[in-house]
C-alpha cells in the first residue's frame, strides 16, 4: 500500500490584498455544503436504523436496573449510587429528568440514540481537524453504519454517552494544541472527567490521549497547558477514586471471560463485526502505523505524526488497560470499549485517505461500507437473547392470582417484573414467593429471601422463571427443582436464554395436562 502526502493546489487562492478570491470563497462554501449534507445523511441513516430497532428487543437486566434508578426516590438513588453505582452516575442523573417523558424502553433508549447521533458530526469535525473534509465525512459514515454503535445506540445504558464525551474530549485536546487557549485545556480536563462518570472505561481513553501530547515538544504545547488539563481531570475524579477505594472486587465477579477471549471479542466489537471486518481494520491499522513512522522519519515529532499517535492511543487504550487488569481479576467486557470506536473509524478513514488513487480509495471505502452494513443488518435482525417480553406475556396471560411464582436467581426478577407490569395489573398476577416482595416493591438490591426450604409451596400451580445465571446460581436452581420434585412439570418453555416452567400439584396435574 503506497501512502502519499495530500496534494497542494497550485492555483491562486488569495487576492493581492491577502483575502481569498471570490472563486475560492464560492468553492469553499460549496465544499462545506456538500460536507454537511453528507454528515446529515449519515445521521439520518443512523436515526432510521435506531428508530427501526428502538422498541424491537425486550429489555434486559442492565436496562431494567437503569429504569429502576430513574424511578427510585432520591434518598435510595444517592445511597445506591455511592455504595455501588457511581460508575454510570452521570447517565442516571441525566436520565432522571429525561424519564419525565416516560419510562418505556423506547423513551429510555432514545437518550442513548441521541448521544450516538451527536457523536457522528463530532467525529466528522475531528476528521476535518486532523486530516481533511473527505476523511471526516468517511469517518462519520463508517460510524453511522457501525454495527456496535447501532446496537448500543438503542440500549438504555451509558455506552454512547461515554463515547460522545470521549470524542468531545479529543476535540478539545486537539483544539488546545492548535489554538493554544488555556480554556480549551481546562475544558478537556472537565469533559474527560465527566466521561469517566459516564463509564469507567472512558478513563484509559482520556489518559492515553493526554499522554500522547507528550510526543509534541514544548514549543508546540507549553507544559503548563497540559498541567492545567491534568489537574482539572485529576481533581474531578477525586470522588471516583474514593468510590473505587471502598468498592469490593465482588461487584465484578460475574465477569468470567479470560483476557484473551475478552480481547478477541473486544476487537470484534471495535471493528463492527468479525472475520473480514477485523482483518480489514487490522490492515488499515498497519497502514496507519506505517504513516506514523513515515511522518516521524520525514518531519520528526510534529503535529502530523502526533495525530496518528493520538488516534492509535485512543483506539487501543481501553482495550489494553482492561486486558492488563484482567490478568489479576477479570474486568474486561467487550461493550466497555465502545468509547474507542470513533478512533477506530478515524484511523480507518485516515489510512484510506492517504491512498494515491481516487478510484482505489472509493473502491475500498465501498467494500468497507458493505462489510459494515452487512454486520449491522445482522445485528438489527437478531432477536433478544433474553426475551423477557415474551416470557412475561406468557405468565400474564395464563397465570392466575392463586398461583405462586419463583424467580431464580432473584435479581433477574427486575427485567421480568418490568415487562410483566406492562402486560397486566399486579392484582391479577401470580403471587411472588421468591423474591417475596409484592409486585412493584422489589428493591434494586437485596430482597431475595426467604430460604427455599421456608417457602410456602401450597399453591396448586407454581411458575418458576429461570433467568441467565452465574455459575454460583446453579445451586439455587437445583435447590428449587428439588423442592418441587413431588410436582408435575407441565411446561418448560425457553425464551432465548431465559425460560419459564410450570409445576402443578399431583392432584391438579391428574386432569388436563396443560392445566387449561
Amino acid at each position: 500500500m503506497t501512502l502519499t502526502e495530500p496534494r497542494i493546489s497550485a492555483s491562486p487562492v488569495r487576492s493581492p490584498a491577502g483575502r481569498p478570491t471570490p472563486a475560492v470563497r464560492r468553492q469553499r462554501r460549496a465544499q462545506s455544503r456538500r460536507f454537511w449534507v453528507g454528515v446529515a445523511a449519515a445521521d439520518v441513516v443512523l436515526a432510521a436504523l435506531g428508530a427501526a430497532t428502538l422498541g424491537r428487543r425486550s429489555i434486559w437486566y442492565d436496562e431494567a436496573f437503569t429504569a429502576g434508578m430513574v424511578r427510585a426516590p432520591w434518598d435510595e438513588f444517592t445511597t445506591i449510587a455511592w455504595r455501588r453505582e457511581l460508575n454510570m452516575i452521570l447517565h442516571y442523573l441525566l436520565l432522571r429528568p429525561w424519564g419525565a417523558l416516560g419510562d418505556s424502553p423506547e423513551v429510555l433508549r432514545s437518550f442513548s440514540l441521541l448521544c450516538a447521533l451527536a457523536t457522528v458530526p463530532l467525529v466528522a469535525l475531528l476528521g476535518v481537524r486532523l486530516f481533511d473534509r473527505r476523511t471526516g465525512l468517511v469517518a462519520a459514515t463508517l460510524l453511522a453504519v457501525h454495527a456496535s454503535v447501532v446496537q448500543y445506540a438503542v440500549e438504555a445504558r451509558a455506552y454512547t454517552l461515554a463515547m460522545l464525551l470521549v470524542s468531545a474530549t479529543a476535540w478539545l485536546l486537539i483544539a488546545g494544541v492548535d489554538r493554544r487557549r488555556e480554556w480549551l485545556w481546562v475544558g478537556a480536563g472537565i469533559v474527560g472527567a465527566l466521561a469517566v462518570y459516564a463509564h469507567l472505561f472512558a478513563g484509559p481513553a482520556v489518559v492515553a490521549m493526554g499522554a500522547s501530547v507528550l510526543w509534541l515538544d514544548r514549543s508546540t504545547v507549553p507544559r503548563r497547558h497540559l498541567l492545567l488539563a491534568v489537574t482539572t481531570f485529576g481533581l474531578g475524579l477525586v470522588p471516583e477514586a474514593l468510590f473505587l477505594r471502598q468498592t469490593e472486587t465482588s461487584q465484578v465477579d460475574w465477569i468470567g471471560d479470560q483476557p484473551s477471549d475478552a480481547v478477541g471479542r473486544g476487537l470484534q466489537l471495535l471493528s463492527g463485526g468479525s472475520g473480514r471486518l477485523v482483518s480489514a481494520m487490522a490492515l488499515l491499522f498497519l497502514a496507519a502505523a506505517f504513516a506514523t513512522l513515515r511522518a516521524v522519519a520525514w518531519r520528526g515529532r510534529n503535529r502530523e505524526s502526533w495525530r496518528w499517535i493520538l488516534l492509535l492511543a485512543w483506539a487501543s487504550g481501553p482495550l489494553a488497560a482492561g486486558a492488563a487488569i484482567s490478568v489479576a481479576h477479570p474486568i474486561l467486557v467487550p461493550r466497555y470499549v465502545l468509547v474507542s470506536v470513533p478512533a477506530f473509524v478515524l484511523v480507518a478513514a485516515g489510512a484510506l485517505g492517504r491512498l494515491p488513487h481516487r478510484r482505489l480509495l472509493w473502491g475500498l471505502i465501498a467494500v468497507l461500507l458493505v462489510f459494515e452494513v452487512e454486520a449491522t443488518a445482522s445485528s438489527v435482525t437478531d432477536g433478544s437473547r433474553e426475551d423477557w417480553r415474551g416470557l412475561a406475556a406468557k405468565v400474564a396471560t395464563e397465570g392466575r392470582p392463586d398461583d405462586g411464582l419463583i424467580v431464580v436467581p432473584g435479581y433477574q426478577r427486575m427485567p421480568f417484573e418490568y415487562e410483566l407490569l406492562e402486560h397486566s395489573d399486579s392484582d391479577a398476577l401470580p403471587q411472588p414467593l421468591l423474591p417475596r416482595q409484592p409486585w412493584g416493591e422489589q428493591p434494586l438490591y437485596g430482597g431475595d429471601g426467604p430460604a427455599v426450604s421456608a417457602l410456602d409451596l401450597g399453591a396448586e400451580r407454581i411458575w418458576v422463571v429461570v433467568g441467565t445465571d452465574a455459575p454460583d446460581d446453579d445451586a439455587l436452581v437445583a435447590e428449587v427443582e428439588a423442592a418441587l420434585a413431588d410436582r408435575v412439570l407441565v411446561e418448560d418453555i425457553p425464551y432465548g436464554d431465559v425460560s419459564v416452567r410450570r409445576y402443578d400439584s399431583v392432584a391438579a396435574g391428574s386432569g388436563d395436562p396443560a392445566g387449561f
